[in-house]
């Protein structure tokens, strides 16, 4: 039951943009069979309106895309791109794009469901890598408070390295921090019962 309930897409908020007329035909049939909420528009949807949709199909041959350049403000959301020209200029604008997945043009009546299904696994996957990073980038950033609350606690209280280290860790976690957090606030004075 789980799975398919992975597999599907009924409900999802699909902005398909500057799409041929045939290809939007064969995705306004393909969104009716899946249960997709989908519209087409030709403009760029404002990225404060990117709680409207689940998704941002376009076609990447279109010319209106393609006179913005490389500046386009694309809504956080997962975006399939309708590719038909492969030149190697066409295909390396649209991996700038931040596509998430892709289909072939003309549009048939199979695809979408996959195409769908790939993007917002795609899109997640990299959203969680994206947490990730800035998680340890910040952690990096503060190694340096816990580098100087170990010296601190080695100072004043004669212990080692690991022994310093040891006892930050153990008092982050009774007080449920991070070492990186609790060094900060020990450095700051905060900390009034630091670690024995």
């Amino acid at each position: 039951m789980k799975k398919a309930q992975a597999a599907s897409v009924k409900g999802l908020r699909v902005r398909a943009l500057y799409c041929e007329k045939q290809d939007e035909a064969s995705l306004a049939q393909q969104f009716r069979r899946l249960g997709i909420e989908g519209s087409f528009a030709d403009a760029l949807p404002d990225p404060a309106d990117a709680g409207r949709y689940d998704l941002v199909m376009f076609d990447s041959d279109h010319a209106s895309l393609a006179s913005h350049g490389e500046d386009l403000r694309w809504p956080d959301l997962p975006r399939i791109a309708l590719i038909g020209a492969e030149t190697p200029s066409r295909l390396l604008w649209t991996i700038r794009q931040g596509v998430s997945s892709h289909l072939r043009k003309p549009v048939r009546f199979e695809g979408v469901l996959s195409a769908c299904l790939l993007a917002r696994d795609a899109y997640r996957a990299q959203q969680a890598m994206r947490e990730r990073v800035d998680e340890l980038e910040q952690r990096l950033k503060s190694r340096r408070f816990v580098f100087s609350a170990q010296l601190m606690l080695m100072r004043e209280r004669g212990l080692d390295e690991h022994q310093a280290f040891s006892a930050l860790r153990t008092l982050a976690m009774q007080r449920q921090v991070s070492v990186e957090r609790l060094s900060m606030e020990l450095l700051a004075g905060r900390a009034c019962d630091g670690p024995n």
